[in-house]
């Protein structure tokens, strides 16, 4: 609806043209092979109009879209260029510090009784009992699982290659 009611205001471009008339004897000229440039230009006559012309409905469309795209454009870049700045000095303000060796240390510790806790727990997940199980026996039969499940899914018959 909006686009048809458009198309029939808005629906037509008014071009400025300046159009300019020339007398046949200023062109043709019977002393000399040269034209007079000046004599040419000061002796026509210019006239100002416009040339209406009607655009078609899906040319009205693109116009319309490429108009609404550049306000977006305009708006969104706008908003862009002032959220760089801001987003740098958060970025450098939560930028990856250095930490002391006490620091690492302590962090190291505070995984340590990580482990210690969940490590029993991903056990009893797996139906496993900590004293049957030492952590070098668990890696071993993890590994043994993934092999398993990769054999499973090679073919069995390899083919002949001549």
């Amino acid at each position: 609806m909006f686009i048809v009611v458009g198309n029939n205001v808005f629906g037509y471009a008014n071009i400025p043209i300046i159009s300019q008339t020339f007398k046949q004897e200023d062109l043709v000229s019977s002393s000399s092979s040269l034209i007079n440039i000046d004599t040419l230009f000061n002796n026509n006559t210019s006239v100002k109009k416009l040339l209406h012309i009607n655009l078609s409905q899906s040319l009205f469309v693109m116009a319309l879209f490429s108009c609404i795209g550049w306000v977006l454009l305009i708006f969104f870049g706008g908003m862009g260029f002032f959220s760089i700045p801001l987003d740098l000095i958060s970025e450098w303000r939560n930028r990856p510090q250095n930490k002391s060796q006490k620091e690492i240390m302590a962090r190291k510790i505070e995984l340590q009784e990580k482990l210690a806790d969940l490590l029993p727990r991903g056990l009893q997940i797996e139906g496993i009992t900590i004293g049957e199980l030492s952590i070098s026996n668990f890696i071993e039969q993890s590994l043994k699982k993934k092999l398993k499940t990769q054999e499973v899914s090679l073919p069995r018959e390899v083919p002949k290659q001549m």
